[in-house]
């Protein structure tokens, strides 16, 4: 999260990539979310052309967050108001709610390759 707020984005996606592996390995469902939608947030502040498939994650991530918690934390809530004010930039209104809907009918298996994809696109650290 912090990466992202800094607008580190690779950074930020190569972090995010790694915790949704631990996160999926140890079946902690918050975890994935906060990972997912970090992976989501990467995407889409730093331009991504897979973009709608970000779009399509955080509506996933959604439905999770609200099952699991009351309210985001302020962190991932800063965040998601960021993601938030850069969509409604690239898409319509309209549009940007029919991907989220669409995201809402992912499994978690469905979301995790999703994610997956847009950890891949973040380049190795130097050795």
């Amino acid at each position: 999260a912090y990466s992202i707020a800094l607008g580190r984005f690779d950074e930020g996606r190569r972090y995010a990539g790694e915790a949704l592996i631990l996160a999926r390995q140890t079946a902690t469902r918050r975890l994935l979310a906060w990972a997912m939608q970090h992976l989501a947030a990467a995407a889409i502040l730093g331009a991504d052309p897979q973009t709608t498939s970000a779009v399509r994650l955080l509506g996933f991530v959604d439905q999770v967050v609200m099952q699991l918690v009351s309210s985001r934390p302020p962190t991932e809530q800063r965040e998601y108001d960021r993601v938030l004010s850069a969509l409604h930039g690239t898409f319509g209104e309209d549009e940007l709610a029919k991907l989220r809907a669409s995201g809402e009918d992912l499994s978690e298996d469905q979301a995790v390759e999703i994610a997956l994809k847009l950890s891949a696109g973040a380049p190795e650290a130097p050795s």
